[in-house]
This record gives C-alpha cells, sequence and structure tokens, in this order.
C-alpha cells in the first residue's frame, strides 16, 4: 500500500531531497480530490526551478493562441506571472517570449 501518513511522506521527501531525488506529484479525477495535501506536499519539497515556471509559461501561453478546449482559466496575465517568477531577466530568447506576450494580449480580442 506504501505510505499512508503525511509525516511518513516528508520524512521521504526529505531523505530523498537531500541525495538529489525529486518528487512530482500528480492528481487526477473528480471529487474527493485532495488538493490540500498536494499543495502542502508541494511546499514541503520546495520552490519549483526557474526553468519550470517558464516551461508553464510556454503551455499556458499555447493553450491560448490555440484557443484550446483545455485552456480552463488562462489568461496572458497568468502567463505573465509565471515569466515574472521565470526571471526572464537577461536571456534573450526568455525576453523576447515575453515581447510576444504582451504583443498579443495588447491585440487580442477580449471575451
Amino acid at each position: 500500500m506504501g505510505l499512508t501518513s503525511e509525516s511518513e511522506l516528508e520524512e521521504l521527501i526529505s531523505e530523498k531531497k537531500e541525495t538529489g531525488v525529486f518528487l512530482s506529484m500528480l492528481g487526477f479525477g473528480t471529487g474527493n480530490l485532495k488538493d490540500n495535501k498536494l499543495e502542502a506536499q508541494a511546499v514541503y519539497m520546495g520552490r519549483p526551478p526557474k526553468d519550470f515556471y517558464f516551461a508553464a509559461a510556454v503551455a499556458e501561453f499555447g493553450l491560448l493562441v490555440r484557443d484550446s478546449a483545455y485552456k480552463g482559466e488562462s489568461s496572458f496575465g497568468n502567463v505573465k506571472e509565471l515569466l515574472k517568477k521565470a526571471d526572464t531577466g537577461e536571456d534573450p530568447y526568455r525576453e523576447e517570449f515575453m515581447s510576444l506576450v504582451k504583443t498579443l494580449e495588447k491585440n487580442s480580442i477580449p471575451e
């Protein structure tokens, strides 16, 4: 069955984090989701690297540009917030992507 308590999971995460092993957690389904437990564990594991935020921004931007049925609550504002966390800094490719996001936001038709 595996680990059954939050404290056991936190202990395992601590041990593995020290050795350079990282844990990915995914939640699927509807109803009776334990989002709060996933969020608490994510905070305990540490904050994601900047590249994660950049990849998330690119993915969300793609959903918006394609007007995907899966875009949910995606927005250009969310993309820009993710890019701030990604710290586009002095990377010319990331700066160009931020410029593209701002241009498309400015020229998009509001819903």
